[in-house]
């Protein structure tokens, strides 16, 4: 398989860290020497030409190797300039030095001005040149001109510093600085160090190579991850900075295989090449370590004794030394590491590439590859373990052969990928936390709370879940991102396999979740004791399930059972089916049937329960709730939970019974004092909140959303519930005790049809408030004592007429929707200092807005066809836009005002109010927001645009030269006027920059930007969009935005209708402007008619 050319350019042309250029005679056996030494002790790769022959094969030899250098060092002497060859060196290190070769000038017992003026010994040099070299004059002035300009270069004299011994220590610390710069992509590609740079850089971040104190860096993460080969890369940058160094690799086998003495030897030799002391409890190796500046890296530590042994506390070395420390074991680590760095996955982009190098060699997919390739990366989740070993065994393999891998894939994980993963699952030791994680692995997918995975998990105080997941975590067998808990695909496939390895008979496996496997245990009753938990996707049978009464009769140490259909309820499906307007469809999706007279048995030891459409009136007789964490009953045919009242239900935490419509009775519940979350939607035989609910102090969510006949037993409710959930009840009135729940944050009646009365009763404590399409007409003055109101939601109240102008004092209420309230007249003084988004649409009643607040970000009032004028709208001022005075969760990325079809709007609102606020908020907040956006209908566009476009003209030709070359936010305004002729729901209007470099330019050729905006629009109406934006122009342009910005030489500015045929729509009226330019007078005024 041949590599493409692509692969060139990424080829390294340094061979040679440094090229020595000096006059042989003058200094080989003194200074160049003692240079040559002290730069080879720090394993520096040298050419030094040695030989100082001037054969026309060395010369060639010589001219490629100071290409090949990444540092040049030029040693001037006396008699430097009376070589030819050594200013032909200097002639070709500054023609490589603009390539981005380094160059250092030592200026070695002679002054640099007399380098630069060709002055004393260099002058009769080139007298002497001239003579030789009469007809060639321009070459010896092209010396001339190179020592010229390499004496103006920074370097070193050795008159500056002295003894001589601390001049060359001088010079190798600058080389060395230079070359650990010099760790570059492209070398890191040549070695398939793909994503690397970007953690080197925050771990020498973490090393702090110039300070002086001694630090340990711990570097943990999952197998695979590249923690050895990061550790590596590190270690091969820096080791020349330290005296001595030693990189002791895969210290858990070594120890294993040898013993931690014999490393312990191994580490000591390394760093002294010393036999004879290799004791580290020895006073003379301590003070000897106490004496040296180390480099030390421990690859892949498993215990912590095993830092300790090689690292003992009395053993410590000299000042600026670093010890890198590798571990899939975080636990290993903070006893004494000063600094932790987690070594996460590889990017997608950078995974599909280092995925490519190994499977075709190059940086691009044979052609027919690419959806196979793009498949392999996606598999290996950014593993650069997994992603190397994929793609070496898929190399040059036929395209059937890479689909039958990766098919098999699916199933069974490769063994080489496995054997690494499952060193850190079987040093776990402890059964119980191998149990756990076998359990995430097999049962929770994606995100999931770690709170509620453990109070899933716990099983014992011998066995505690906490302490499990922490074990866990260190070990990166899991990972934590906010309390969030997660795993990688292939350490969850790992663990799959280590269950299906147990025993070839399903039934005889600790955790079942395959739906064919979960089929025939039930259908055979062949489940054991030593099934743990069962899972069962129902959307994944193929075919249904007859269960048997003694299905689980064997199944004592069942802790999970969960049989779900979450694609039917996540989705919301389950809503619309049972309004009627989405049929579930029952033939495609396979049922579980059960036997008439019921189960036999369910564990005792269930913690979690889970049956969708369960198809059962009851529970078996002797089942017990005592462990139940969690019991999920979603749709099922229950009528009454008959639990007896005496049996403990301390430990369950949250009850789904929704859609469950024949239920007419809720168990004695007093007992379950941990509760938290009640969700009975859709149970429509409710008629009334159950009493026991009073006493559930830690209830914090009730959902009765959808109980239709429920209109009673408001009194029940508990003191401390934070949300309530009462859509589309039969509640005709807030009773007066709602008021005393004090804990109560998120109320929603929306939909309660029969709601007219008890606003009065709102508890004060809330934040969100949510009446959509009740029969309220008023909402009383009381609302002003709700101060933490933050969102308040009136749609579709018919019948509302009017606010309270207490509402408007409300210092929280950031969130207001109105819309659909066709009887609502008039908006008195809005003058809230918070409300940030108001949606007022389809108020086709609403004739006037006596005044809008400054914190305005969004407006909707579309169709607010009634609409005559906004008296005032406060603009704001810069302290609108100050951090300190904003929200932190309320800062708006962009802003829209949209009053499509007001067309009774008056020229004062159109013309003086709207263009006012349009201009103070792009000048006030050019900085804060990324675009803001208004449309209004109108026929003329606003003044100040310096650049126009024709009648009907949707193209403008705009100046090159537009860029700020220091800041790449390009920010503009275009104004637009356009004619409709048709009517549309929803019209997307686009608009698109195009710019073109120089065809002789190094980057030539188009850039464009796309982006786009929607109206809804009625026929014949004329409309004015005005719309401000930025642009990261590395996102048009790349890294290098501001060097392609000076080549651009066309530039051009579009607006278009998106799949719309352009005689349904025209442009009146169309013009552009910098926003910079657009600000910069007074420019925003209407063209009256009569100007």
């Amino acid at each position: 398989m041949d590599s493409s050319s692509s692969s060139s350019s990424y080829s390294s042309r340094e061979k040679y860290d440094v090229f020595l250029s000096f006059r042989g005679e003058d200094t080989r056996d003194g200074f160049t020497g003692h240079l040559y030494h002290s730069l080879d002790q720090k394993h520096i790769l040298i050419f030094k030409d040695d030989e100082n022959l001037e054969s026309g094969h060395r010369i060639s030899e010589i001219m490629e190797a100071i290409k090949e250098s990444k540092i040049c060092i030029i040693v001037f002497s006396q008699d430097f300039a009376s070589s030819t060859s050594c200013l032909d060196e200097v002639v070709r290190i500054l023609e490589c030095k603009r390539n981005g070769n380094d160059v250092i000038p030592i200026f070695y017992g002679i002054e640099p001005s007399v380098v630069r003026k060709q002055q004393e010994g260099y002058a009769e040099a080139f007298a002497k040149h001239e003579q030789r070299f009469r007809d060639r004059r321009e070459k010896v002035q092209q010396w001339r001109d190179a020592l010229e300009e390499v004496a103006d270069i920074r370097g070193y004299d050795s008159n500056d510093i002295r003894p001589e011994y601390k001049f060359i220590e001088k010079i190798v610390k600058d080389v060395l600085l230079k070359l650990s710069k010099y760790v570059s992509t492209n070398d890191h590609f040549k070695r398939h160090l793909i994503g690397i740079e970007k953690p080197m850089k925050e771990i020498e971040g973490l090393l702090s190579i110039g300070s002086m104190n001694v630090r340990i860096i711990g570097l943990y993460g999952m197998g695979g991850i590249g923690k050895t080969t990061l550790a590596c890369a590190i270690f091969q940058t820096f080791c020349r900075h330290f005296e001595s160094y030693c990189f002791l690799n895969d210290v858990r086998e070594e120890s294993a295989r040898h013993g931690i003495n014999h490393l312990r030897e191994k580490l000591l030799f390394e760093l002294f090449k010393d036999k004879t002391f290799l004791n580290m409890e020895s006073t003379a190796i301590q003070d000897r370590c106490l004496r040296t500046r180390v480099l030390i890296v421990l690859d892949d530590l498993d215990a912590i004794f095993q830092l300790n042994k090689l690292l003992p506390k009395v053993c410590t070395f000299g000042d600026g030394s670093r010890i890198i420390v590798t571990t899939r074991d975080a636990q290993v680590l903070k006893s004494r590491a000063d600094k932790l760095y987690e070594v996460k996955r590889l990017n997608d982009f950078d995974a599909l590439m280092l995925f490519r190098l190994h499977a075709f060699g190059q940086n691009s997919d044979l052609p027919g590859y690419e959806a196979l390739s793009k498949c392999a990366s996606d598999y290996a989740h950014g593993n650069p373990l997994a992603l190397e070993v994929l793609g070496s065994s898929l190399y040059s393999k036929s395209i059937k052969e890479w689909e039958s891998a990766l098919d098999k894939l699916k199933t069974d994980q490769d063994r080489n990928i496995q054997k690494v993963l499952k060193i850190s699952y079987d040093g776990l030791g402890d059964k119980g936390i191998q149990g756990i994680f076998l359990d995430i692995a097999c049962f929770f997918d994606g995100e999931v709370d770690r709170e509620y995975v453990e109070s899933i998990l716990h099983r014992s105080k011998r066995s505690d879940a906490t302490i499990g997941i922490s074990v866990l975590i260190d070990k990166s067998l899991i990972i934590e991102c906010q309390n969030k808990l997660s795993m990688h695909d292939l350490l969850r496939q790992m663990g799959k396999a280590i269950v299906c390895d147990e025993n070839k008979d399903p039934g005889q496996r600790s955790r079942l979740w395959n739906a064919k496997d979960v089929s025939y245990v039930l259908e055979r009753s062949t489940g054991s004791s030593e099934v743990e938990g069962i899972l069962l996707n129902q959307s994944e049978l193929r075919k249904d399930v007859n269960v048997k009464p003694i299905s689980f009769s064997k199944m004592y140490y069942l802790r999970l059972l969960r049989m779900h259909c979450d694609d039917r309820f996540c989705s919301g499906d389950i809503f619309y089916e049972k309004l009627g307007w989405g049929p579930y469809n029952r033939e495609v999706c396979k049922k579980i049937y059960l036997p008439l007279e019921g189960l036999e048995f369910l564990s005792e030891e269930l913690r979690y329960l889970q049956w969708d459409s369960y198809p059962l009136k009851d529970f078996p007789p002797n089942f017990s709730p005592e462990n139940l964490v969690e019991l999920v009953m979603r749709d099922s045919q229950l009528v009454e939970l008959l639990w007896n009242e005496n049996q403990p239900v301390e430990k369950l935490k949250k009850m789904d019974l929704s859609y469950s419509e024949h239920l007419i009775q809720i168990p004695n519940l007093c007992g379950a004092i941990n509760l938290e979350s009640i969700n009975l939607q859709g149970c429509i035989s409710l008629v009334q909140v159950p009493s026991c609910f009073k006493n559930l102090d830690k209830l914090e969510l009730l959902d009765l959303s959808d109980c239709e006949n429920l209109k009673d037993g408001m009194e029940n409710l508990p003191l401390n519930i934070r949300e309530l959930k009462l859509c589309r009840t039969a509640i005709e009135e807030l009773p007066s005790s709602v008021r005393s729940l004090l804990g109560l944050l998120d109320l929603d009646m929306s939909g309660c049809n029969n709601l007219k009365y008890g606003m009065e009763s709102l508890p004060l404590n809330l934040k969100k408030l949510r009446l959509c399409g009740t029969a309220i007409q008023v909402v009383p003055s009381s609302i002003g004592c709700l101060m933490g109101l933050s969102h308040l939601d009136l749609y579709n109240c018919k019948r509302l007429k009017c606010l309270p102008k207490s509402i408007w004092k409300l210092k929280s209420l950031g969130w207001l929707d109105l819309s659909n309230c066709p009887n609502l007249i008039e908006l008195e003084d809005c003058t809230s200092s918070s409300l940030r988004y108001l949606k007022i649409s389809g108020c086709t009643g609403l004739r006037s807005i006596i005044e809008l607040p400054s914190s305005l970000t969004c407006l909707d009032a579309n169709n607010c066809s009634s609409l005559e004028t906004i008296s005032s709208w406060r603009t704001p001022t810069a302290q609108d836009y100050d951090p300190q005075v904003q929200h932190k969760n309320n800062k708006s990325k962009g802003e829209i005002y949209n009053f499509e079809q007001c067309l009774k709007l008056d020229d004062n609102t159109r013309n003086n109010v709207f263009t006012n606020v349009a201009r103070r908020r792009i000048l006030s907040a050019q900085d804060d927001i990324s675009y803001l956006e208004m449309v209004y209908p109108g026929s003329e566009i606003l003044w100040g645009f310096s650049y126009r476009a024709l009648y009907g003209n949707s193209f403008i030709q705009l100046p090159p030269k537009l860029f700020n070359i220091n800041d790449s936010r390009f920010k503009f305004v275009f104004c637009a006027v356009f004619v409709f002729k048709i009517s549309r729901p929803e019209t997307k209007i686009r608009f698109r920059f195009n710019f073109t470099t120089s065809m002789y330019s190094s980057v030539r050729g188009s850039f464009n930007y796309e982006d786009s905006c929607t109206l809804q629009v009625n026929n014949n109406s004329e409309h004015v969009i005005v719309r401000y934006a930025t642009i990261d122009l590395r996102h048009v342009f790349g890294v290098n935005w501001s060097s392609v910005c000076r080549m651009v030489t066309g530039a051009s500015f579009h607006v278009f209708m998106e799949q719309e045929k352009s005689v349904n729509w025209k442009i009146k009226q169309f013009g552009f402007e910098l926003a910079n330019t657009w600000g910069a007078s007074n420019i925003l005024k209407v063209k009256r008619p009569w100007n």
